[in-house]
Order: structure tokens, then sequence, then C-alpha cells
């Protein structure tokens, strides 16, 4: 493409397209160079992950940062989230992980969906449910969601950008803080991302 843009005699109308396509290829390698970097630094135990943060202002802070993205899809999203609920992550990666979540839940759940999140105390762990009401995940493909680079739909992903690796980043920043992360969906029928962490004394 750059070769073409070198030419003389190219149409303006081929060069904007051009150098969109140029623009957003770059954002996207340059997004999945800083994934692979962070997920480095979980894996070495360089991330800082000591701290705590209130779930309810990251998430509503989230909401506010995506609300652009929601409305581009048609996407609700409601934060059920309590108000006296600390989780033990610092803000940045509590932000990290809850991000893309609900990246995910707005790009793939489908047009005009409704996504929920919500979290409780139980039994000595911290519970949070992100859960919508959209298209679902077919079984076959769930064990291998947190996987690095697996896409679920090749092709939707693509188009719709990211680099495949945010479902590894959640897993290895909620598995370092001690917790775990699933998630259980019907095809047609929505999904739900469950992150449980350990309560810190």
């Amino acid at each position: 493409m750059v070769e073409t843009l070198k030419h003389p005699d190219i149409e303006p109308e081929d060069r904007d397209r051009f150098l969109e396509r140029i623009d957003r290829e770059t954002n996207r390698l340059t997004q999945l160079v800083d994934d692979i970097l962070f997920l480095s630094s979980l894996e070495s135990g360089a991330a800082n992950l000591e701290g705590s943060s209130e779930l309810l202002p990251v998430i509503d802070s989230l909401i506010e940062k995506l609300q652009p993205q929601a409305a581009k899809f048609e996407v609700r999203i409601k934060n059920n989230a309590p108000d006296d609920l600390a989780i033990p992550l610092p803000e940045r990666m509590a932000s990290t992980v809850f991000s893309n979540l609900l990246e995910n839940a707005i790009k793939y759940s489908g047009r005009g969906s409704h996504v929920d999140v919500t979290g409780l105390r139980e039994e000595g762990r911290i519970k949070i449910m992100v859960t919508d009401d959209g298209i679902g995940i077919d079984a076959e493909h769930l064990p291998h969601i947190f996987e690095r680079f697996y896409r679920v739909d090749k092709s939707r992903s693509r188009r719709l950008g990211g680099t495949g690796l945010g479902l590894s980043i959640v897993k290895h920043v909620v598995e370092s803080a001690g917790g775990e992360v699933k998630a259980n969906s019907r095809e047609g029928f929505g999904t739900e991302l469950v992150v449980v962490l350990p309560v810190k004394t």
C-alpha cells in the first residue's frame, strides 16, 4: 500500500482509502505489541499486582470510556456492583481485566444486547460476573476462549479489531492474583464471564 501511495498518478479517493487502512493496521499492530509485552511482564512476575480498588467506580469509569463503542453496537451496559466491594487488584489491573471483558461483550454479544456487571462476597471469595444476553458461544469453542490468539469467529474478530489476547490477559492477571476466571455460555442465550478472587486480609 505504501508503494502504491508513492505513485504520482494515484487517485485521491484511493490515497485516502489506503491511508485509512494503514492507520488501522498500524494501530492494531501497536496494540498487539503492547499486549504481548504486558503478558510477558505478567509471566515474569514483573507486573505490580499489589494493592486493591473499589469495583463500583472502576466499572463506572469503564462504562463512560466505552460508551461511544457501546452506542455504535447498540449495547446497554449496567453496573450492578455493590458500593462497598473492594477487590484485591490495583486500579490499573482491575481496569485492564474488566475493560477486556466489557469490550468483548460489546463487540461479540450481538447488536442490541444488554450487559450487566454484578459482584458479591461468597465464602471468603469475591465473585464478579459480566453477563450478556447476546448470541452466546458454541460449546466447542468455550474451553479455548482464554487461549492466546484463539478466535471464535476469525473473520468477524479481524473486522472488529482486537489482538486475540484480551481474554488471555484477563486469565493471567486474575490467576496471578490468586483467583480464577471461567466462562458459561449457551449459543443463542448469552454468555457469563465469572472472575473469582480471594479476599485478602
